[in-house]
Parts: C-alpha cells; sequence; structure tokens
C-alpha cells in the first residue's frame, strides 16, 4: 500500500484473495430497486436512426444513418423524411422511403451520390453502409 493511500484513508487496504473470491455463487443476493422509466428519444427527429426510434439496442451504426441524412441536406437543400411534427418524421424515417427533391443524373446529383445516401439512410442497421468498419 502506497504511503498516500494510508495517510489519506486509514481504513483502506488492499485485499486477500480469500476476500475477493466467491464461495457459493447461489447464496449472491442482490436488491434491485425498480425504477418505472419512460422511452425518450433525444436529439433533432431529422437525423435520429430508426432504431433509436424503434427502441433497439444500436451501435455506431446509427452516425452512418445520421451521416446519410446530413449528405441528403447538403446535395439537395432539404431533409428526406420531413415533416410537419418529430411523430411524423419518425413515422417517415420508419417507412424508410424518400425522394430527392433534386433530379438524379445528369441536371442533378450523381448517381454515386444517389447510391451513397441511399446505403447510409438504410433501415437495417446490419445493412447500413459502415456498419462492418469503414
Amino acid at each position: 500500500m502506497n504511503k498516500f493511500m494510508s495517510m489519506n484513508m486509514p481504513g483502506l487496504r488492499p485485499r486477500k484473495p480469500e476476500e475477493t473470491k466467491i464461495k457459493d455463487p447461489t447464496k449472491i443476493v442482490a436488491k434491485k430497486k425498480m425504477v418505472e422509466t419512460k422511452h425518450k428519444i433525444v436529439g433533432t427527429a431529422d437525423y435520429v436512426a430508426p432504431e433509436v426510434i424503434q427502441g433497439k439496442e444500436h451501435t455506431f451504426a446509427l452516425d452512418y444513418y445520421s451521416l446519410g441524412v446530413i449528405i441528403y441536406e447538403f446535395l439537395t437543400g432539404g431533409l428526406p423524411f420531413n415533416d410537419d411534427t418529430p411523430e411524423k418524421i419518425f413515422k417517415n424515417a420508419l417507412i424508410g422511403k424518400y425522394k430527392t427533391e433534386v433530379p438524379v443524373g445528369e441536371n442533378g446529383i450523381s448517381y454515386e451520390a444517389k447510391d451513397l445516401m441511399d446505403r447510409l439512410i438504410c433501415l437495417d442497421p446490419n445493412e447500413r453502409l459502415g456498419s462492418k468498419g469503414v
């Protein structure tokens, strides 16, 4: 034990090996306090990934979804699932179909840009571009 620990925390000492072992794991009893929680989504509705809206477990793949929405916004000037209320935006996002306001092709955004947006703004996080690494 170092000098600092003994001076500032008088009751603190290293544990002995026999103190750290669980002798009979069936004898462990833990009290759990049940807390009622409500599912609350925090964030700007237009950028929230479908798995968050549904309350499912999520990974870093949700960031790629948001990136797709940002790219869409940069290239078209609008948002893919825009509507009057957050609830309607969430509903649109869960359907997953969006229309680009700007034409695709020679007089609009490139086919590659549209493909990038489609692969990022994907409902299934496991199929989303970047979900398996960059």
